[in-house]
């Protein structure tokens, strides 16, 4: 696997300008004899959202849902890069390695590495309108064994491992919508498709993960009403243990 991370970024600067530079969570600012560095160092937080009591809004997205099947997966990368092209992190990533980062991942998501693929909670967004590229979106869900989320943190690969081993709880591994289609109500709909097979497998809750700082991500988990779970960094937590 490809690791993008990228390097740290060493600028020369006095201290007021680097008292000046805007401030991002997901990056760590240092400053020691003349110069900054600026490395990237993310936090995560989780949520879980109640399949038995959440409701959603009705939808009038001209988009189609569908159940993923093995040859989705090449046409994925590309509506994946452009969901998140405007994340920090892909934009502090050299290009040349965006779309092996992006192809790595979809593979770990694929295989388990994340945890077994629930692959009937799992679908694919389609454009049906699209004279080419008609997968614009999907949503992957894969089966983590975190017992209690607060023990929980990913690594720094982004890999989902658990601290303590329990029988799995599906986990939001991804869902993305291509830019060009986002803010019409079809990630809500990739959501809603995805409970109504969770509930229908007998599931109660789903997890999901997310960056500190990566506000489009955290104010859309609000208004699907998935609730924040304890941070396993924060002091008090620390504390109780």
């Amino acid at each position: 696997m490809v690791d993008p991370t990228p390097l740290p970024l060493n600028l020369d600067m006095t201290i007021d300008a680097f008292d000046r530079l805007p401030r991002h969570p997901a990056f760590r600012y240092e400053y020691a004899q003349g110069s900054a560095a600026i490395t990237y160092r993310p936090r995560f937080y989780h949520a879980q959202l109640d399949l038995l009591s959440c409701k959603f809004e009705p939808t009038t997205a001209n988009v189609q849902v569908r159940s993923v099947v093995e040859t989705d997966w090449d046409q994925l990368s590309g509506p994946f890069d452009r969901a998140f092209c405007r994340s920090a992190f892909y934009m502090s990533v050299p290009e040349e390695a965006r779309g092996q980062y992006t192809r790595d991942h979809l593979d770990r998501t694929r295989h388990g590495a994340y945890g077994p693929l629930i692959p009937e909670a799992s679908f694919i967004l389609e454009d049906p309108n699209a004279d080419h590229e008609t997968v614009i979106g999907g949503c992957l869900i894969n089966r983590v064994a975190v017992g209690d989320l607060v023990h929980f943190q990913p690594t720094d690969d982004n890999e989902q491992v658990p601290r303590r081993e329990k029988p799995g709880l599906p986990h939001l591994t991804w869902i993305f919508v291509d830019w060009r289609h986002q803010r019409r109500g079809a990630g809500e709909l990739l959501l809603r498709t995805a409970v109504s097979e969770l509930r229908r497998l007998g599931e109660t809750r789903l997890t999901s993960t997310f960056e500190a700082g990566a506000e489009p991500s955290q104010l859309w988990h609000w208004k699907m009403g998935f609730q924040l779970l304890s941070y396993p960094g924060s002091p008090r937590r620390l504390l109780e243990h």
